[in-house]
């Protein structure tokens, strides 16, 4: 019995560290879920996060063709039993690790329509959606058929549909798939493109697209899912935590730049992000790499009707707000201002008594540009006195009236006199204060 222990932990000390050092020199340049794909040479080997090799299979030379790179052009997949399933995103061509070699599976060919396209896997199934080929661009849904090994059309329902792209972002949380940046082509040309500015989503139940909008994003390179959300990493090297459920996002503080978040192998599982170095998994707890900021800068990532119908009723209420402030405003303004009435004038509420000529001389200069010197004196003409009687009322009323009115408005000489441009020997009366007094009051030119 301790002939058998003690046989069983040398095997343990010998091989922990003959499997440790096979990785040394290894290339990860994938993950999935919870693994690492770990290349040596003409093997790759699935790497848990306790870097235990839980498969490791044979590359044939050239199995993918001289014109594609197995980091760049393909998407692996932990597979059934621990093996490894390898997606051609270009193509249809698929690849499964079968009895320690990879083996290609499927029945399609090498078509080289969807460049650009996004693999994904939902539950037990491989879907490709949008890619570029031949001057044109996929806006649907293929899957890969494990009975038939083809690839075959993902049927929609519903008239509205996605633009076609390629170069976009997927983000699969639960039922839905959100789709993201990328680049739609010109259809004119074939060639040229132009960036993709919506958001649009799938859903796999209702199996119907939905246009959310205009993004409110920026536009980011990479991201790295963790849980239900996802971490971006934009163009302006900021970093966004993306909440597509809330339709929201923040912006995070990164405290260790030291630490890539946005390795292209690395992924978040528990909180925790793993990544692959020097032969070996490592670890970082997610809040000692980054931290929500302190100011609450969260932000829409798209539109809805029902926050646009919001955004449109707090708008209109403000904007009624603001008419009605302006009305009230233009009120007291207009109460603060001199104003004629009945009994003479009436100035920041108080009310100042004015003889009848006074009030009607002072009516006729408010509402009109100039008075000829004849109208004023039929304003205070008195038929049983002479024209110099009457001309002397005249002149003593204007002058009572603007002491008065320097006295309460502090105006010096609120009414001038000048000879007429058209007839010299005809006086004219104005003045040159009329602005400051309430038009509502008077008839004003």
């Amino acid at each position: 019995m301790i002939l058998k222990k003690s046989r069983s932990l040398f095997i343990i000390i010998v091989l922990i560290p003959q499997f440790l050092l096979s990785l040394d020199d290894g290339i990860c340049f994938s993950s999935d879920k919870d693994v690492f794909f770990v290349q040596n040479d003409n093997n790759i080997s699935i790497v848990t996060i306790k870097n235990q090799i839980i498969d490791d299979f044979y590359v044939p030379e050239n199995i993918f063709g001289k014109e594609y790179s197995l980091d760049k052009d393909f998407k692996l997949f932990k597979w059934k039993n621990n093996t490894t399933r390898i997606v051609n995103k270009s193509s249809g061509m698929v690849y499964e690790s079968i009895n320690d070699t990879l083996k290609r599976i499927d029945n399609s060919f090498d078509h080289k329509m969807s460049f650009g396209s996004h693999v994904f896997k939902k539950n037990d199934t491989i879907f490709k959606f949008g890619g570029y080929g031949f001057w044109s661009t996929r806006n649907f849904f293929n899957y890969f058929n494990e009975k038939t090994k083809e690839w075959e059309f993902y049927p929609t329902k519903g008239t509205l549909l996605a633009p076609g792209l390629y170069d976009h972002k997927g983000i699969l949380i639960d039922e839905d798939y959100f789709v993201t940046n990328g680049k739609i082509i010109n259809l004119f040309d074939g060639f040229s493109f132009e960036e993709n500015k919506e958001i649009w989503k799938f859903n796999f139940l209702t199996k119907k697209w939905t246009n959310l909008g205009i993004s409110n994003l920026p536009f980011f390179v990479n991201y790295i899912k963790h849980g239900e959300k996802i971490i971006v990493n934009t163009l302006n090297d900021k970093t966004q935590l993306v909440d597509f459920k809330t339709n929201s996002f923040e912006p995070l503080e990164r405290k260790n730049l030291s630490i890539s978040i946005f390795n292209k192998s690395a992924f978040v599982l528990n909180d925790t992000l793993y990544s692959f170095k020097n032969g070996r998994t490592i670890n970082y707890p997610v809040s000692g790499l980054i931290l929500p900021k302190i100011q609450n800068d969260q932000q829409y990532i798209y539109t809805t009707p029902n926050e646009l119908y919001i955004g449109l009723y707090n708008a209109g209420i403000f904007a009624l707000f603001i008419i009605v402030c302006g009305i009230f405003f233009m009120r007291y303004k207009q109460n603060q201002m001199p104003q004629t009435s009945k009994l003479g004038l009436r100035y920041k509420g108080v009310d100042y008594l004015l003889k009848d000529n006074e009030n009607a001389i002072m009516n006729l200069i408010l509402s009109n540009q100039e008075v000829f010197s004849q109208k004023v004196y039929d304003v205070v003409e008195n038929p049983h006195l002479s024209y110099p009687q009457n001309n002397k009322i005249k002149l003593d009323t204007i002058n009572s009236l603007n002491n008065k009115l320097f006295k309460i408005l502090d105006i010096d000489r609120f009414i001038e006199s000048k000879k007429s441009k058209e007839d010299q020997r005809v006086l004219v009366y104005f003045s040159n204060h009329k602005s400051i007094f309430s038009k509502k009051t008077y008839d004003g030119e």
